[in-house]
């Protein structure tokens, strides 16, 4: 369970990232825009969302005001026990396997809805104060949110769709791209990973994500330069070197475009923020 504000990240934002659990995020203060591929969905204080597991996914702040979240990041078994139960076969594992569930939005204005994130709130209170016997209050506050979830989206239980080809196709290539960004990488070698032609690969970033696959690309170096430069004492040379940049300069460059600083000043207002 985490307590965020998005001036405690390192970039301001929850950058691309995905992992095998579910996430479940509550806005308590302004507001964020939540992407996921092909899909951007703009929360407000006291809106929800849950995240399925294995949905790459991406949270930056909207407006001036500060936004503040509470998330839980767990395993579908906290909730629906082991594999062979009916609770994980009935209710969870039809969701959960589900590629084509990426996000569900909960909106504080819809009343079921609402229920559902007081039922997150409830939840994150227990897990903070953590009183004898919290974990069995704790998954029976989450149990319930997902009761709700089942009862109100009935037709996610037997829903058998698949990702779309886009989905497939850029899936793979950006988890191509999070296992190579630090070899060089053509817009053709992307295209490869999918079976597409180059051109073809520029027209599905521009639909899925909304930029080009070298921004991509680019983004993707400079975010995990931008945590390594706060949690390491590696030099700026290494770094550079390690993301696949030609050198320090060019490195030092599009770093300063990106963030409006330069690696070394970066690193003196960003050490041991992660």
């Amino acid at each position: 369970g985490y307590d965020e504000r998005f001036s405690e990240f390192v970039l301001g934002e929850v950058p691309w990232h995905w992992h095998n659990e579910i996430e479940l995020v509550v806005v308590y203060e302004g507001s964020t825009l939540v992407e996921c591929i092909g899909k951007s969905i703009t929360l407000n204080t006291g809106d929800g969302i849950f995240i399925n597991v294995n949905t790459p996914h991406r949270l930056t702040q909207l407006g001036q005001v500060e936004c503040r979240i509470i998330n839980f990041v767990l395993k579908p078994e906290f909730i629906g026990g082991r594999y062979d139960s009916i609770i994980y076969r009935d209710f969870i594992l039809p969701i959960c396997s589900n590629e084509s569930i990426t996000a569900l939005e909960l909106l504080s204005t819809i009343e079921w809805q609402r229920n559902a994130i007081e039922h997150l709130k409830e939840a994150f209170n227990i897990y903070t104060y953590k009183a004898f016997g919290y974990e069995l209050a704790l998954r029976s506050q989450l149990t319930e949110f997902w009761r709700l979830i089942c009862v109100h989206n009935h037709s996610l239980l037997l829903d058998t769709k698949t990702l779309t080809e886009d989905q497939k196709r850029i899936k793979k290539i950006i988890t191509f791209i999070h296992n190579n960004y630090m070899h060089k990488l053509s817009v053709k070698r992307l295209g490869q990973q999918a079976d597409i032609s180059e051109s073809e690969c520029y027209r599905l970033f521009n639909r899925m994500l909304s930029c080009t696959p070298n921004d991509y690309i680019l983004n993707q170096r400079l975010q995990i330069g931008a945590l390594r430069l706060a949690d390491t004492d590696e030099s700026i040379l290494t770094i550079a070197l390690a993301l696949g940049f030609g050198g320090a300069s060019y490195f030092s460059k599009k770093f300063k475009e990106r963030y409006k600083e330069t690696p070394r000043v970066f690193r003196s207002t960003h050490t041991g923020q992660i």
